[in-house]
């Protein structure tokens, strides 16, 4: 006989504990939940278009804060007023409906086109919070018993093809398919029977446990992660660091730190991508002034240097800053053919300053991820959702 997967937790104190784990995350999102649970029944009964479109867009800001822009969604939704009026249709008949539901769901931009589930499920949870709940890679991680989130659940459970390994790895990046939502969904509703509750509250109860296990990380939801990482450093010990024995361990325990916190937040805004390409940028510009500081004979060159990167930040739409950074690595690199005779780099190095070479990682992470120029993810548009 196969143990069917339960909690072995304290889920009281858990859900006690979940307003303050949910606001860690984005400021104000607990009392959004709330709200969005009372909306959505309001927004089934009067069938009111415009106040569906802001319901949707306002559920996917629930799900990604920092990838959705609300008033470019708003624009989006509101030219498909016959596809939400359809959905409402569905959603009134969710009982009946159940999984299938969210193939109506997903006939709206953002909310599964190609297939995704997660911006979905967050509509089917907010609607029917006693049938569903919401998928993370977080809640995923600790039902599957994954290294750091082990504990809560006994058995754990499996996810087909997705192990517990790549569901770390991916994080937020996971594409979210109907198959592997339903399997989740499934358990959940398993277990919320087992422990008498609701589904959507042991989605919190999870999520709860989750960041008692791996706290997010601490920065401000408007500022650069970049500089949370590596500008919030006093800079003598930062010198003191780079100029170690251990540079190297030093750089890539950060870099790892960072793009830790990028997949952890899954696909970004375009404003957010360009905001942090311009802290890269800007950065490694503070690092150039720093390290030309009362160096008279090199001042032409830090000039020029500083001039091409706030250019660089200083532009119109940010566009191709990509491109930019790999072309800047070539320019300073003795090595390509295009080195423009500028060869800071390797003193910076010597001397314990960040040069471009050192993020190099961070640079591959973007350029997989994102479409140099527009910044939409290099999937369709909602196919992560």
């Amino acid at each position: 006989m196969t143990l069917k997967p339960s909690i072995s937790g304290n889920i009281e104190e858990l859900l006690y504990k979940a307003p303050e784990a949910v606001e860690s995350f984005h400021p104000g999102h607990w009392d959004l939940m709330v709200k969005l649970e009372e909306r959505a029944r309001i927004v089934l009964e009067k069938r009111d278009i415009e106040e569906a479109i802001s319901f949707f867009v306002d559920v996917a800001f629930l799900k990604q804060p920092y990838r959705i822009d609300r008033k470019n969604l708003l624009s989006i939704l509101s030219k498909k007023r016959d596809d939400i009026s359809d959905c409402l249709e569905a959603l009134t008949n969710i009982e009946k409906l159940d999984y299938s539901v969210m193939d109506m769901v997903a006939m709206l931009p953002y909310f599964g086109l190609h297939g995704g589930r997660s911006f979905n499920s967050a509509v089917v949870r907010v609607v029917r919070p006693d049938r569903f709940a919401i998928i993370d890679w977080r809640n995923l991680a600790v039902m599957a018993n994954a290294r750091g989130f082990e504990g809560l659940v006994d058995p754990p459970v499996t996810f087909g093809k997705l192990s517990a390994e790549q569901i770390l790895e991916l994080k937020g990046g996971i594409s979210y398919s109907q198959e592997l939502y339903v399997q989740y969904n499934d358990a959940m509703r398993d277990m919320a029977a087992i422990h008498e509750v609701e589904p959507a509250e042991l989605d919190l109860i999870l999520w709860t446990y989750s960041i008692q296990k791996q706290p997010f990380k601490s920065y401000q939801p408007d500022g650069s992660l970049f500089d949370s990482v590596f500008a919030s450093m006093p800079e003598e010990r930062l010198r003191r660091e780079l100029k170690g024995k251990n540079r190297k361990e030093f750089v890539d325990c950060k870099i790892r730190e960072y793009l830790s916190t990028l997949k952890e937040l899954g696909y970004l805004s375009k404003t957010r991508v360009r905001s942090e390409l311009c802290s890269i940028f800007g950065f490694i510009k503070r690092e150039c002034l720093s390290f030309g500081r009362n160096k008279r004979s090199i001042r032409e060159r830090i000039a020029r240097i500083v001039g091409a990167l706030n250019s660089a930040i200083e532009a119109s739409g940010h566009e191709r800053l990509l491109s930019k950074w790999k072309r800047w690595e070539d320019m300073v690199n003795p090595a390509s053919p295009n080195w423009i005779g500028i060869d800071l780099p390797t003193t910076m190095f010597l001397e314990g300053y960040m040069i471009f070479e050192d993020l190099i990682p961070i640079r591959k992470y973007f350029e997989e991820s994102y479409v140099d120029g527009s910044f939409e993810p290099h999937e369709c548009e909602d196919h992560f959702a």
